[in-house]
């Protein structure tokens, strides 16, 4: 979520300039009016405002003038916040049901972290911290030591940063691709043999794989073959291929109905009430952009995420840091606290590649592995480092951790933020 990060530096360096925003007080899908400050509105990016930036901003249920001020960077690279605040982080979460061409509905998330959101300049004194998810892991390292550097500089104004937070990081992709065969081997999905195979005929490089390797080449189609189908963000959720999730809900009136009514008559179908699919629906119904006060003809069909272009990246986005550990390393020199943290079932970052990057850094352990408990139950395991930085990972939880297990995410959060251990 590029644009949701330029928002927040584009606040804090432009506090002169008025900016566009609305409150949101209903959301069609709830009932009645929210029952938490939503504000939405605009940056101008460029010289004459030519890009026009929209943000959501939840501030703070407790303490709006002290609590600390966290901005959340979704992944991809080009992926919507929206869907962190309907179905990650924030306060809303989509009722999981099938809908026969009707307004999906929400249901308020408990476990939100919106009572230490906020975006406004007026925040500025406000305990600085940045967080995200995924590809987020190579943005926030960068802008983060950018913000250091800024403020070592003297630079104006002076942005109270104090650490980061990020979940399933995107940190050095060809590590991570490698480690998707340990980690399918430990979860069960492939077999002892084929794991031993790999390993000798390959040397663990599975991304560049030399096509004169012939034994290398035939044992890692194998292992393709073997996960083709399973979730890559979570490997115990169900296999919904994308080309569904657009389904029905791309139909209109009877003829989605229809078609919907006949998909869950002819078969189980685990997909028809994947949140993507709701989420695509109800972002681009008329009544929710009017409500949001999206602007009219500004963009085109909400997506999830920007086209991915054959490159791997969307169109206009260059890819110049394979690696952020080195950043990683700097931001520690300087003190500020992280908390790293992974989904135990996430296939696409798996738990042993984050863990192998940390321990690349060379920092003694002050408290070791041991699990961390929420409501007398362990909730994932943790190990602490002398730079102040915290590992840990999420029981039963995938690649978008606090989407699966919203309480323990917001269980570890609150400890962390307060200083407390997890």
């Amino acid at each position: 979520m590029e644009k949701l990060l330029l928002l927040l530096l584009l606040l804090l360096q432009q506090q002169q300039q008025a900016a566009s925003h609305s409150t949101v007080e209903y959301l069609p899908g709830l009932q009645g009016r929210l029952p938490f400050p939503l504000e939405t509105g605009y940056v101008g990016v460029g010289k004459d405002e030519e890009l026009q930036l929209f943000y959501y901003f939840l501030e703070s249920e407790s303490e709006p003038t002290t609590d600390p001020l966290l901005i959340w960077l979704s992944g991809g690279p080009g992926c919507s916040a929206v869907t962190a605040i309907v179905n990650g982080i924030g306060p809303l979460r989509f009722v999981e049901q099938v809908y026969y061409g009707s307004m999906p509905s929400f249901v308020l998330n408990p476990h939100a972290w919106t009572k230490w959101l906020s975006d406004h300049p007026e925040y500025i004194s406000n305990p600085f911290y940045m967080s995200g998810n995924s590809y987020a892991g190579k943005m926030i390292p960068v802008v983060a030591q950018l913000i250091s550097n800024g403020n070592t500089a003297g630079k104006e104004p002076f942005v109270n940063l104090q650490g980061y937070l990020i979940g399933s990081p995107g940190t050095l992709r060809p590590q991570e691709d490698n480690y998707q065969i340990l980690f399918s081997y430990g979860m069960g999905l492939i077999s002892d043999e084929l794991y031993k195979s790999l390993e000798k005929n390959c040397g663990g490089e599975y991304t560049n794989i030399d096509p004169n390797n012939k034994g290398c080449a035939n044992d890692f189609r194998i292992f393709k073959q073997l996960v083709k189908n399973i979730n890559g963000e979570h490997i115990l959720e169900p296999f919904c291929t994308y080309d569904y999730l657009q389904g029905p809900y791309q139909m209109s009136g009877e003829r989605r109905l229809l078609d919907e009514k006949l998909i869950s008559l002819q078969r189980q179908d685990k997909c028809a009430s994947d949140w993507r699919k709701h989420m695509k629906y109800w972002a681009n119904d008329p009544k929710v952009q009017e409500a949001l006060h999206v602007r009219k003809r500004i963009i085109g069909s909400w997506v999830q995420c920007n086209k991915i272009s054959s490159v791997g990246s969307p169109p206009n986005y260059t890819l110049t840091i394979d690696n952020v550990v080195p950043y990683h390393a700097n931001l520690s020199t300087k003190g500020y606290r992280s908390l790293i943290y992974s989904g135990d079932h996430d296939y696409s970052v798996p738990f042993q590649s984050t863990q192998k990057w940390i321990k690349s850094l060379n920092y003694s352990i002050v408290d070791d592995w041991r699990p961390w408990n929420v409501n007398n139950q362990v909730a994932g395991y943790t190990r602490s480092y002398s730079n102040k930085m915290t590992f840990a990972t999420v029981k039963g939880s995938g690649h978008t951790a606090c989407r699966y297990k919203p309480e323990e995410c917001f269980g570890m959060f609150k400890r962390w933020i307060n200083h407390d251990p997890l």
